[in-house]
């Protein structure tokens, strides 16, 4: 489990913990260090899949600079360098190297709303915005994987777009995004392990307790966290 705390729904940082368990049935421990976390400029929103916010709390919208609260797996590894390259040889999840032409689709009215596509392997492109991945490989997306959030646009309208990547060299808060220094990424990139059904939870200290409630089986037992 990659998980990501923060103290509260409007914070910009967060700390990150990698855990592991042997199986469902024994508790959760820590594995290496925690590792400090950059997260959107408005905080943190609940994805509304998971249908926990109270009072207050609010659900993610496109565009509402907020990281996404909740439980979700990761797809695959994005980065400049070749496939075969010894930098990516320790990676266990799917990884694909960056094209000039790589663009992750945030408009509400496209059919390739919320996914990761080539333009020039794309008949007929219906969008009018997008990220371009390959203009920030040179900073944040020299490396990220994709958060499976709000799966290939489900949820039109529910943002799009979340990635694990880089921290802004300036310490700014990201988009949407969960960010670590360039280390720590590729280290938690070397430590996931498909064979071990990775799954990634975010949310505030509050809100895990929210998460613990309505899924029991996947976050009881976890360790006690340091303050």
């Amino acid at each position: 489990m990659v998980l990501v705390v923060a103290k509260d729904w409007s914070t910009t940082s967060a700390t990150l913990y990698r855990l592991e368990r042997v199986s469902p049935e024994k508790p959760w421990r820590t594995v290496g260090r925690p590792m400090p976390a950059t997260l959107g400029r408005t905080g943190l929103a609940w994805d509304e899949e998971v249908g926990q916010a109270a009072d207050q709390q609010p659900f993610k919208k496109e565009g509402d600079g907020k990281s996404p609260a909740g439980i979700f797996h990761i797809e695959a590894i994005y980065g400049t360098v070749a496939s075969n390259s010894s930098s990516v040889k320790r990676f266990r999840l799917p990884y694909k190297q960056i094209t000039a032409d790589l663009e992750c689709v945030d408009d509400v009215q496209s059919v390739q709303y919320n996914r990761m596509v080539e333009r020039s392997r794309t008949p007929s492109p219906d969008w009018n915005s997008s990220e371009k991945i390959n203009s920030l490989t040179d900073s944040v997306y020299r490396w990220l994987a994709v958060v499976d959030y709000n799966h290939n646009g489900a949820h039109r309208g529910a943002g799009s777009c979340i990635f694990l990547h880089v921290k802004d060299a300036g310490g700014q808060p990201t988009s949407g995004c969960t960010a670590l220094k360039q280390a720590d990424l590729l280290e938690l990139f070397r430590w996931m392990d498909p064979r071990k059904s990775p799954v990634m939870v975010q949310a505030t200290k509050e809100g895990l307790g929210a998460l613990e409630r309505s899924e029991p089986r996947l976050l009881q037992r976890l360790p006690a966290l340091p303050e």
